[in-house]
């Protein structure tokens, strides 16, 4: 019989904590792309998706904070 090991929560709701790791698997696809477009000149493109990226980890940091008051 196979054991399943359950992933530790660190006392994080289940729900909040997939939708953080979503959020910040998003933000780092962001973070590649403008980095890629910084590569290729395309200032505004790298700027604007730095900041969807930055925004989606203020996001996801907010939300693992708040529920842990």
């Amino acid at each position: 019989m196979k054991q399943t090991v359950q992933k530790p929560n660190y006392g994080f709701n289940q729900q909040e904590l997939e939708l953080a790791q979503g959020e910040l698997k998003v933000a780092l696809i962001f973070a590649d792309y403008s980095s890629a477009a910084y590569s290729r000149g395309k200032l505004k493109h790298a700027i604007d998706a730095r900041s969807k990226a930055k925004s989606l980890c203020m996001r996801a940091t907010a939300r693992l904070t708040a529920g842990n008051h």
